[in-house]
């Protein structure tokens, strides 16, 4: 009888020292096959790091927003280098933070590569669908958040949740905003963070409770109509506003669509008045974003467009309305312009037949950096 339980015992410990060897050494294969990550699949995790992937899938999350405008990226760690992970969330995307047992984000420092520069910045780990290896800027995101959008037109940001605590910041109607869930105010104001421009600008700040929706289909219906209003595609703008009117918003939000098609309307049967210009004036292109500038084939929004001119290109201006318009926040008239290019033989321009409007906000016009010349 002794003698078998030694046997048993000998040939357990065998077997299992032939199983771990086997393991080990399946193991060290797993890690040399593995290829590089190109982000064009998803990663292939070796078998030695299974157990740490396993861990990593048991973290704790809180709910976070994109803020950044109109979209920011999710980021991959690769070589110690953040890298597009080829994710794009538009602003008011919500998805998850990453946090230890403590319930704090898991963040560093990291190289991020963009282009040809590499830069350092700060990343949150974020879970996005299926994997939780994706980092974002914590610039561009608020972390234990909800998403809402500001609905009351001119929205004054408070520096304290008290009447007296406002500040002079007002945010437009329409602007995603995250609700900070470790909120210390009243149920009179709410903490929030937002991005008004390209950065995040607005940290831990407060507004009155009243002025935000955080039911989905308002959500979504602000965050189509903002997209609307910024477009000066006319089929995509379209296009969003069919998508927003196919949802259920609540009545207020459904005032704010039906307000702005009726401003899309009007805009569309205003009359224009032209005022030929005293001799003919080369102007300059003027886009502040590196965006080509659209000439239409009438003044108005509602013209088609008929040329798409690059920043600083020439245009030959020959009228201009007396009425004006209001686009991105400036009110300009605009100009009738013909379209010319350089004559190198003998100097000056060419008129080259093609002629439109162009806001005069995206124009030299009336300033002093205006080339003015006879043809």
């Amino acid at each position: 009888m002794k003698l078998a339980k030694i046997f048993f015992i000998g040939s357990a410990f065998f077997c299992s020292f032939v199983f771990l060897g086997c393991g080990k050494k399946s193991s060290e294969q797993a890690l040399e096959a593995t290829p590089e990550h190109d982000f064009t699949s998803e990663v292939v995790i070796p078998a030695a790091a299974a157990q740490a992937k396993a861990k990593q899938n048991t973290a704790q999350t809180v709910p976070a927003v994109m803020l950044w405008k109109p979209n920011g990226a999710l980021w991959l760690e690769t070589d110690g280098v953040m890298q597009w992970g080829r994710v794009d969330l538009t602003a008011g995307s919500q998805f998850e933070a990453v946090c230890d047992k403590d319930g704090n984000p898991e963040i560093k420092t990291a190289k991020r590569k963009s282009g040809s520069s590499i830069e350092e910045r700060e990343f949150v780990r974020v879970k996005y669908g299926e994997r939780d290896d994706y980092w974002a800027q914590t610039g561009m995101v608020a972390v234990n958040a909800k998403v809402a959008v500001i609905s009351a037109e001119n929205t004054l940001i408070y520096n304290t949740p008290s009447m007296t605590g406002m500040g002079s910041t007002v945010i437009p109607v329409g602007t995603v905003v995250a609700v900070l869930q470790d909120n210390d105010a009243d149920s009179t104001f709410v903490k929030i963070d937002a991005s008004l421009s390209d950065y995040i600008d607005v940290r831990s700040k407060y507004i009155k409770s009243d002025k935000i929706v955080t039911n989905a289909d308002d959500v979504q219906v602000l965050q189509l109509l903002s997209l609307a209003k910024s477009s000066k595609n006319e089929t995509v703008r379209n296009e969003l506003l069919d998508n927003a009117k196919s949802l259920k918003p609540s009545e207020t939000v459904a005032k704010m669509l039906s307000d702005f098609e009726a401003e899309l309307a009007a805009a569309a049967s205003k009359t224009y008045t032209e005022k030929t210009l005293e001799g003919e004036s080369v102007i300059l292109v003027k886009s502040d974003n590196g965006d080509t500038i659209n000439v239409r084939s009438e003044p108005g929004t509602n013209g088609a467009v008929v040329l798409k001119m690059q920043d600083s290109a020439p245009l030959l201006a020959v009228g201009i309305t007396e009425e004006q318009d209001t686009i991105d926040g400036k009110e300009a008239a605009w100009i009738h312009v013909k379209e010319i290019t350089p004559n190198e033989d003998k100097g000056g321009f060419s008129q080259t037949g093609k002629e439109g409007w162009i806001f005069a906000a995206y124009t030299s016009y009336g300033s002093e950096t205006a080339s003015e010349s006879e043809l």
